[in-house]
């Protein structure tokens, strides 16, 4: 047979294989709101049986990574999960061990992450990346993929209604922080939330959010 021939045929059964590939990795559930740090599972769906694999995470600005550890239901005790944070600012992942054990089951975690979002993150829809993934089996072989994104939403951070001064509390140093604020002199955090300070939902804070404040410690 022609070696062209040949030649095209391993290119087309190779083809075949990757398009026929359904081993895909995502995070579940990524939403999370400016200010928060929230635990999430970062899931692989696999054909076949891998027993080591590596990947690069890339998340917005704004998210990090604060810490990480392997899914044990999946991941055999014997394999070692390693992170380190890259100079592009993504967070690589190695899983591997001496004895290459094998990843049980086909779907579900296999590494649970803490991330947290800087408090001035700007809500909407954002995306993060799975990049240089390798997917191992015992024998060295396995699945290499370039890229795998998945979606995040990130919400307003949740406001506690007449907290003007972002203390956690509704009481009287939020009447004197939204006078102090209206005289344009610092309040007793330092802080000022416009949002939770603007009790009547006018878009301005003035007197009568003091009176609807004073409202709601009286009927504490």
């Amino acid at each position: 047979m022609n070696k062209r021939i040949i030649s095209a045929i391993v290119f087309l059964l190779a083809l075949v294989n990757q398009v026929s590939a359904e081993d895909k990795m995502t995070i579940s559930d990524f939403v999370i709101s400016a200010g928060e740090t929230k635990e999430l599972s970062i899931t692989l769906e696999n054909e076949v049986t891998y027993a080591a694999f590596q990947f690069d995470l890339y998340l917005p600005e704004g998210l990090t990574v604060s810490e990480y550890s392997k899914d044990e239901t999946r991941i055999p005790e014997t394999t070692v999960l390693s992170m380190a944070k890259q100079k592009d600012g993504s967070f690589r992942f190695i899983a591997a061990a001496m004895k290459a054990n094998p990843i049980v089951g086909t779907s579900g975690g296999i590494v649970t992450i803490k991330v947290t979002a800087n408090e001035d993150l700007t809500s909407g829809s954002l995306t993060g990346y799975f990049k240089n993934v390798k997917l191992s089996k015992s024998d060295g072989t396995g699945s290499t993929y370039a890229e795998m994104s998945f979606p995040i939403t990130v919400l307003e951070p949740p406001v506690m209604e007449g907290d003007a001064n972002d203390d956690e509390e509704v009481d009287a140093k939020d009447i004197v922080d939204i006078v102090n604020h209206m005289m344009s002199k610092p309040t007793s955090t330092g802080k000022f939330n416009e949002k939770a300070a603007d009790v009547n939902k006018d878009g301005v804070v003035n007197i009568a959010d003091v009176v609807k404040i004073a409202n709601i410690i009286m009927e504490k």
